[in-house]
C-alpha cells in the first residue's frame, strides 16, 4: 500500500515537473477517488487550463503578427477569422459597413471563413439590426435565431456577434456560428472580444493606410503633371519623392538600377547647401546653379503638429531669363555709352550759341532748356550704366561698415540740394551706433543716396525728412520718411520697376529718370535684402531698405548673382 502510494506520488511529481517545463500534451491519468486521485484531477485541470491558455496566446500572437505585417484588410481578415474558428466554430464572418473607405466599390463588404460561412450571409444584415447599440450579441439556439428575421437558407444552431467600433467610428461586426448546439462560456466570449479588438485595430490601420495611399497617389499625380521640378526631402535630408521633371534635371539627383529610373539621392551640392541653410524658413527663395543652368529655388517646411517632418522644394529654370537680362543690360549699357558722344556735341553747340552773337531772352531761355534737358539725359545715362553694372553679376565687395556712417555720408553729399529746397533732414539717434554689417559700401551708399534724393525732390519747400535705423536679430532696416504728396495705391507696387515714375507732379519741377528706385531694388536684392514703401496721398511716404547684418551664410556664387 505504502509502495503503491509512493509510486503514484513519484509519477505525479514527474508529471508536475514536465508541466513546469512547458510540456502540456501528455494527459494525466486519474486513478481512484482518494487523495491521490483528487490530486491527479487537480493537476490535470491545471494542465488543461494552461494548455488552453497557451493555445489562446499562440492564436492571439498569430493574429497580432498578421495585423502588424499588413495594412490591407483583405489579408489581415484571414488571420482574424482563422482565430475565431479556434474554439471549434464552424463559420466566421467579418462585415465592414463602409467599404468605400477601404478602396472597394461596394458600401458593405464581407469576409468569411468556414464550411458554410457564405451560406449564412443573409444573417449579416439581420444580426446588425438585431444588435443595435449592444457590443455583444449571443443567440444560443436555432429557434431564437429564426425569430430575428426571415431566413431562407440554412440556419446555424448558435451565434455570437461582436460590434467593431471605437470611440469615433462604427466599422461593422464580427460574428461566428456553430452548426451544432453550443454553450458559450465567459472564457470564449472574452477571447472573442480580444479578437474583435484586434479587428478594430486592423480596420483602423487599414483605413489610415488607404487614406494615406490615396493622398500619396493624388500627390504623385499632381507632381507628375507639374512641369517644374518638385522634390520632397525628409527631415534627415533623405530624398523622399521627386517628380519626372526633377529626374530630368541633369546633375540634380542620382539614379540607380539597371534599365530602371530609380531615384537614389540628391547629387547637387548647391541644392543641399541651400536646403540645409533654409530648411526651417517659410517660403524661402533663392538661386542655385546646377550643371551650368540657373534655377530659382523655393523651399517650404512640412509640419505635423508643429513638428517639422520634411521640406518641399520647387525649382524653376530661369537660365533663359538670366541670359535675356544680360543681353538687355549689355544692350542698354552699349546704347547708353554710345549716347555720350553725340550728347557732348549737342551740349557744346548749345553752350556756344551765346558766343556766336547776342541772344534775346527767348533764345536764352531755349538754350538753357536744352542744357537742362541734356543734364537730365546725362543723369539717365549714368543711372543706366550704374544699373547695368549692378545687374552684371560682379562679386560684391563686402566689408564691415556702420549703417549710421552711411546715413551721415549721404546726408553730407545731398545737404546742398536740401538747403536749396529749404528741406530739413533729421537723423534720429539709435542705440546701435557701433553696429557693423557686411555690405558693399559703394552700392549701399548709392541706394541710400537715391532714396534720400527722391525724398528731397518730392518734399515741399521747407519740409522735413526723418532718417531712422531699425536693428533686428538678423537684419537692419533703413527708413527714410518724407512729407511729400505721397504715392497713389495703384502706383505703389510699380515704383520699383525700371523707368517707372510716381504719378505726382508736385516735386518742384525737378525731373527724374525713373531708374533710381529700380537701382535701389537691384542693390537690395544683391545683398539678399528687399525694399518697400508705405505711403498716404497728401501726407507723404516712408521707404524701407532691409539688408542682412551678415553675409557669411552666402556662397560666392549667390553673391555674384
Amino acid at each position: 500500500m505504502v509502495g503503491s502510494l509512493a509510486k503514484s506520488l513519484v509519477q505525479l511529481a514527474n508529471q508536475a515537473d514536465e508541466i513546469s517545463k512547458g510540456s502540456l500534451d501528455q494527459k494525466i491519468a486519474i486513478k481512484g477517488v482518494d487523495e491521490v486521485g483528487r490530486l491527479s484531477a487537480a493537476f490535470e485541470q491545471m494542465r488543461t487550463s494552461l494548455k488552453s491558455r497557451l493555445d489562446e496566446l499562440d492564436v492571439l500572437l498569430d493574429v497580432s503578427k498578421g495585423v502588424a505585417s499588413n495594412f490591407e484588410i483583405g489579408k489581415t481578415s484571414a488571420h482574424l477569422l482563422k482565430a475565431c474558428l479556434s474554439y471549434g466554430a464552424d463559420s466566421a464572418r467579418l462585415i465592414l459597413k463602409n467599404g468605400y473607405s477601404f478602396g472597394f466599390d461596394e458600401e458593405t463588404i464581407s469576409f468569411s471563413a468556414g464550411a458554410e460561412a457564405d451560406e449564412y450571409s443573409e444573417l449579416d444584415k439581420l444580426l446588425i439590426d438585431q444588435m443595435g447599440t449592444d457590443k455583444v450579441l449571443v443567440i444560443p439556439s436555432k429557434p431564437r435565431i429564426r425569430r430575428i428575421g426571415s431566413i431562407k437558407g440554412p440556419t446555424p444552431s448558435a451565434v455570437v456577434a461582436m460590434t467593431l467600433a471605437d470611440d469615433a467610428t462604427d466599422y461593422g461586426m464580427l460574428w461566428i456560428a456553430y452548426a451544432e448546439p453550443h454553450r458559450f462560456y465567459d472564457e470564449e466570449i472574452h477571447f472573442l472580444n480580444t479578437i474583435a479588438g484586434q479587428a478594430v485595430l486592423a480596420i483602423s490601420n487599414s483605413s489610415l493606410f488607404m487614406n494615406a495611399e490615396v493622398g500619396k497617389k493624388r500627390l504623385e499625380s499632381v507632381l507628375s503633371s507639374t512641369p517644374e521640378p518638385v522634390l520632397v526631402v525628409g527631415e534627415s535630408g533623405r530624398l523622399l519623392m521627386a517628380n519626372e521633371a526633377a529626374e530630368n534635371v541633369v546633375g540634380l539627383i542620382e539614379t540607380s538600377g539597371e534599365g530602371e529610373h530609380i531615384v537614389a539621392g540628391i547629387k547637387s551640392v548647391e541644392f543641399i547647401d541651400f536646403l540645409n541653410g533654409n530648411r526651417d524658413k517659410v517660403n524661402k527663395t533663392g538661386e542655385i546653379s546646377i550643371d551650368g543652368k540657373i534655377f530659382e529655388i523655393s523651399v517650404s517646411p512640412v509640419k505635423v503638429e508643429n513638428a517639422m517632418v520634411g521640406t518641399v522644394c520647387v525649382l524653376r529654370d530661369i537660365t533663359e531669363f538670366r541670359d535675356m537680362e544680360k543681353m538687355k543690360s549689355d544692350f542698354v549699357a552699349t546704347v547708353s555709352h554710345d549716347l555720350r558722344a553725340p550728347m557732348g556735341i549737342v551740349r557744346g553747340y548749345a553752350t556756344m550759341l551765346q558766343m556766336v552773337g547776342e541772344l534775346n531772352e527767348q533764345q536764352k531761355e531755349y538754350a538753357n532748356k536744352m542744357i537742362n534737358d541734356l543734364d537730365v539725359i546725362d543723369q539717365m545715362v549714368d543711372k543706366l550704366l550704374d544699373l547695368g553694372r549692378i545687374e552684371s553679376g560682379s562679386v560684391l565687395q563686402l566689408e564691415k561698415i556702420a549703417p549710421m556712417d552711411l546715413f551721415d555720408e549721404v546726408m553730407k553729399v545731398l545737404q546742398p540740394l536740401a538747403t536749396q529746397r529749404k528741406v530739413q533732414i533729421m537723423r534720429e539717434l539709435t542705440i546701435a551706433q557701433s553696429l557693423e554689417i557686411d555690405a558693399d559700401k559703394a552700392l549701399l551708399q548709392q541706394a541710400l543716396y537715391n532714396l534720400l534724393d527722391n525724398a528731397i525732390k518730392f518734399s515741399p519747400l521747407g519740409g522735413k525728412i526723418a532718417l531712422r535705423l531699425q536693428v533686428n536679430p538678423e537684419n537692419v532696416v533703413f527708413e527714410i520718411q518724407d512729407h511729400g504728396p505721397g504715392i497713389a495705391p495703384l502706383d505703389i507696387d510699380k515704383i520699383f520697376d525700371k523707368l517707372s515714375r510716381n504719378g505726382s507732379k508736385d516735386n518742384g519741377g525737378l525731373k527724374g529718370s525713373g531708374l533710381g528706385l529700380s537701382i535701389v531694388k537691384s542693390i537690395a536684392e544683391r545683398h539678399h535684402g528687399k525694399v518697400w514703401a508705405v505711403s498716404t496721398l497728401g501726407k507723404g511716404s516712408t521707404f524701407f531698405l532691409q539688408v542682412p547684418i551678415t553675409q557669411n551664410n552666402r556662397t560666392e556664387k549667390e553673391i555674384a548673382r
